[in-house]
């Protein structure tokens, strides 16, 4: 077996092992049994454990990226884009549970990479909602006085909801929830006169 192909049979191996025991529990010996292998052919692949969750996380942070690209190419407005972001975050969040984990988690902030992929991640996520806010602001849709500030406090609210997502025993409830935030956030909820 190619080294490339057994580095991925380790990466997808640890990823499930991840997402049900956790980072602390899990360990090489519960990875190498998984692939029925020894614990020393792991670690020729890999020097740690933390390197392994390394990887998981960066593929899971990818994996989330380019959900959310595809969900904002899809639209055709900065209304729909805006919907289709925050829907697409928290239903993509569920399934990447290692890089949520790690992203809300103050365990991991001794992990220089992970660290600097949730400080990453905050910047990425705050840079797509500058630019889907922008967008409205040129097209005279939305009125902001200030995108920057506007993109922060979205992504700061959106981490508000994370938890109960995540813990919700049915989701369709809380993404009732969330599509009425949404309309709050484009509609507001002052009457207009008219």
């Amino acid at each position: 077996m190619a080294a490339k192909d057994m580095r991925e049979q380790i990466i997808d191996s640890a990823r499930t092992i991840f997402s049900g025991f956790g980072f602390r529990k899990t360990t090489m010996e519960d990875i190498a049994l998984s692939l029925h292998k020894a614990k020393s052919s792991i670690y020729y692949y890999f020097g740690s454990k933390e390197e392994i969750f390394e990887e998981v996380i960066r593929r899971e942070y990818a994996y989330l990226k380019d959900r959310l690209r595809a969900a904002l190419a899809a639209e055709d407005t900065p209304q729909g884009k805006l919907r289709a972001y925050v829907l697409t975050r928290l239903r993509v969040l569920l399934k990447v549970s290692n890089f949520y984990r790690a992203i809300t988690s103050d365990y991991f902030s001794y992990f220089g990479l992970i660290e600097k992929l949730r400080k990453d991640y905050v910047l990425e996520e705050i840079r797509m909602f500058t630019g889907i806010l922008q967008e409205g602001v040129e097209k005279g849709i939305f009125g902001i006085k200030n995108v920057d500030i506007t993109a922060h406090t979205m992504v700061t609210a959106l981490k508000g909801l994370e938890y109960d997502w995540a813990t919700a025993e049915d989701s369709s409830e809380l993404e009732t929830h969330v599509r009425n935030i949404l309309d709050m956030v484009l509609y507001g909820i002052v009457a207009r006169e008219g």
